[in-house]
């Protein structure tokens, strides 16, 4: 459509990042990022020097700017997954969906990710995060929807409505809920 009218192309408004991607071709890291700067750029624009220092900003950002050259291919799952993470990030959405985004990311990762949806959250960019982590979950939202057998059981603020008994239920689990100076909880399993 911008071809058409020659109007500017707009960021999308959503960017989605999936639990899983399989690459068509052996794109290297930074292309896959620059990719989510079409809706700005266009589809036969060229890419710009701002976009080049966008997507490496993003992935310096996501501790993975050594593997700009890397072919997509030849990464770790966890490694394609913040590079996923970085190309939607490079959209410019207001609202960020993301289907399990720690899944396959090491434990510095993660909490490198928590600390960036936390960012993104102050800066008012929304975030939608599917999780099997009751402490991803409790640690970096403002809001919790619980669902069980796909409906919605619960939902509310992370204190009001994710507890011992709310793990026991979902997960079939009991565990002993565990409270940080700062406030924020963890769960512990009962192995025995």
């Amino acid at each position: 459509m911008a071809l058409l009218t020659r109007t500017r192309p707009q960021p999308h408004p959503l960017a989605y990042v999936a639990q899983t991607h399989v690459a068509p071709f052996p794109y290297r890291v930074r292309d896959v990022v620059l990719l989510g700067r079409l809706p700005q750029s266009g589809w036969l624009a060229p890419v710009r020097s701002r976009d080049f220092r966008a997507a490496d900003a993003l992935l310096d950002e996501l501790g993975i700017l050594a593997l700009a050259e890397r072919p997509y291919t030849e990464i770790s799952g966890g490694e394609r997954q913040l590079t996923l993470i970085a190309r939607a990030l490079a959209q410019g959405a207001g609202l960020l969906v993301m289907d399990e985004p720690m899944a396959g990311l090491d434990y510095g990762a993660q909490v490198r990710l928590m600390r960036l949806l936390q960012t993104l959250r102050n800066k008012g960019i929304g975030v939608l995060v599917s999780t099997h982590h009751p402490e991803h979950a409790f640690w970096a939202s403002d809001r919790i929807v619980l669902l069980e057998q796909g409906r919605i059981s619960v939902s509310g603020a992370p204190r009001a409505v994710l507890d011992a008994e709310a793990i026991k239920r979902l997960y079939r689990v009991t565990v002993t809920a565990l409270t940080a100076p700062d406030g924020r909880a963890a769960f512990l399993p009962e192995l025995a």
